[in-house]
């Protein structure tokens, strides 16, 4: 079981203003030029990124897909996940386990019911689910993997509860068992370990002076081939 398509990346800011003045938005959409001199993406492929921070700021874990690259400067990537981006503002409240942002198919259980999603982060005490959202807050489910093999095994993670839920996404406590705990712990390691060697950027001092931030031209012709 693989829970990443391509290498994750990380981009560290100072603070919170930062990370906010450089989220570009054009018309609906909201995109991000990752600079780093050594950094290719392939033009349309999906990503992982972690956003972190100086102090006891908590990271942004973001879904994006790659939109160009700018030769020896980095590469503009266009974010999908909607939760994180209104979430730039401070967290008061502080998470017992590390989330890591990965990229699955995710079945969810309710019932005789199962409603099939993409599992957006994965941690010791819970996950997050997208395209699938209007459940109640401490509902009962089982979460499991399908194996893109086999589509008659799945990766069982066991009960949890609806932490929250939106339209789109939902998060979720783990309730764990004996039976249930080592396959989220296993799949945890295999995501901290991919994680462990991610690819860094760095916002640079010089960036985000007097007249604001500094990016590269807007990827006209990415954008134009998306749209069509």
């Amino acid at each position: 079981m693989d829970p990443f398509k391509n290498a994750p990346l990380r981009y560290r800011f100072d603070d919170l203003s930062q990370a906010r003045a450089h989220v570009v938005s054009v018309e609906d959409r909201a995109l991000f030029f990752f600079r780093h001199k050594d950094l290719e993406l392939v033009p349309g492929s999906a990503l992982q990124m972690e956003w972190t921070f100086q102090g006891s700021e908590p990271a942004r874990l973001l879904h994006g897909v790659a939109l160009s690259n700018v030769r020896k400067c980095g590469a503009w990537i266009e974010l999908q996940d909607a939760r994180p981006l209104r979430e730039l503002s401070i967290i008061r409240h502080e998470r017992k386990h590390r989330r890591m942002a990965t990229d699955l198919s995710a079945d969810v259980v309710r019932g005789g019911s199962v409603s099939q999603g993409r599992l957006l982060d994965i941690s010791a005490g819970g996950a997050r689910v997208g395209g699938i959202g209007g459940l109640m807050r401490g509902e009962p489910v089982n979460l499991r993997l399908p194996s893109p093999d086999d589509p008659t095994f799945f990766h069982d993670l066991g009960e949890a509860r609806v932490a929250w839920s939106d339209r789109a996404e939902m998060g979720l406590q783990f309730i764990p068992d004996l039976a249930s705990q080592s396959g989220i712990q296993q799949l945890v390691s295999v995501v901290a370990g991919a994680w462990a060697v991610a690819f860094e950027g760095r916002h640079p001092s010089w960036c985000c002076a007097e007249h604001g931030s500094l990016e590269v031209p807007l990827p006209e012709a990415a954008l134009l081939r998306a749209a069509v």
